[in-house]
């Protein structure tokens, strides 16, 4: 190491989430469409949507927002200073830290920027990841909701017969 780790307390706001929404893009009308809400239980609700345009399937886009549930929910960030052998990491790598200090040591994280410094040093910015951020029950799938259909307005009859008279409304017989 070549200076000291940084575990902040909390993450930034927007990215804090018990429950995530989002939009697909439904081939058959060429329009956005709402993927069925997925959540985890909480006092308090903070939402995060996500705009899915790449998608066509509300069964992938349930995935995707299942995934982005439990990423938000790993809540472990870590600033980690290495000296020149951390040139050998990259981004995207997964990682076990070995200190206890900050109760860091049974996780693994990935590795989300990497940067040399001037003293070549190599500074490791990694988030908290593992293998059940992956999994998916197929059972959990949520249905989309049904399309509804308007019945046909009736015409609006002969209102002449309506007379307003002090903030109120009636009909003369």
């Amino acid at each position: 190491m070549s200076g000291p780790i940084v575990v902040p307390a909390l993450m930034e706001g927007d990215q804090l989430g018990n429950e995530v929404s989002g939009t697909y893009v439904e081939p058959s009308k060429y329009q956005p469409a709402d993927v069925p809400t997925r959540s985890a239980y909480a006092d308090d609700v903070r939402q995060i949507s996500y705009d899915l345009p790449h998608i066509t399937s509300h069964y992938r886009g349930q995935r995707i927002l299942e995934y982005y549930l439990r990423k938000a929910q790993a809540e472990r960030r870590v600033t980690w200073p290495m000296n020149i052998i951390g040139i050998a990491i990259s981004t995207l790598d997964t990682v076990q830290l070995d200190t206890s200090r900050y109760g860091l040591s049974n996780y693994a994280f990935q590795v989300t920027s990497w940067g040399l410094n001037q003293d070549f040093s190599v500074g490791l910015q990694l988030e908290e990841h593992n293998a059940e951020m992956h999994e998916f029950d197929p059972d959990s799938y949520l249905a989309p909701g049904a399309e509804g259909e308007l019945a046909e307005a009736e015409p609006i009859s002969d209102v002449d017969d309506v007379v307003l008279s002090g903030g109120g409304a009636y009909t003369e017989a």
